[in-house]
């Protein structure tokens, strides 16, 4: 999102974004058309990345209780489960691409 988010938001985005990298992973591993494969990665990767980036902020955060932690930390260990079946080449260097410029207007626009 191109606003500053309050934490709750952003756990709650990282959540939903870990569920569509996980769904998009298990589509394009199932996929028969080549087309739906490649859309499937593309989405995958996109929503993997940006998940990626905000769980440090997540895990280092104070602000969680204990079963916030729990929580967290779960989305961690399925993150890196992803890792398993990781998408194309091309498909992640896109995604972390999308990733990081989307990062850098973020900042211009709202500061570090």
């Amino acid at each position: 999102r191109p606003d500053p988010r309050p934490f709750d938001g952003l756990l709650q985005g990282a959540y939903s974004h870990l569920a569509l990298a996980d769904y998009w992973q298990r589509f394009a591993l199932g996929a028969r058309r080549v087309t739906h494969r490649g859309l499937a990665w593309a989405e995958h990767a996109r929503c993997r990345e940006q998940v990626g980036a905000v769980l440090p902020a997540l895990a280092g955060s104070a602000a969680l209780t204990r079963e916030g932690r729990m929580l967290v930390n779960e989305m961690i260990a399925l993150y890196h489960r992803l890792d398993d079946c990781p998408p194309p080449a091309g498909h992640l260097a896109r995604a972390e691409a999308y990733v990081a410029t989307t990062k850098v207007i973020w900042q211009q626009r709202n500061g570090p």
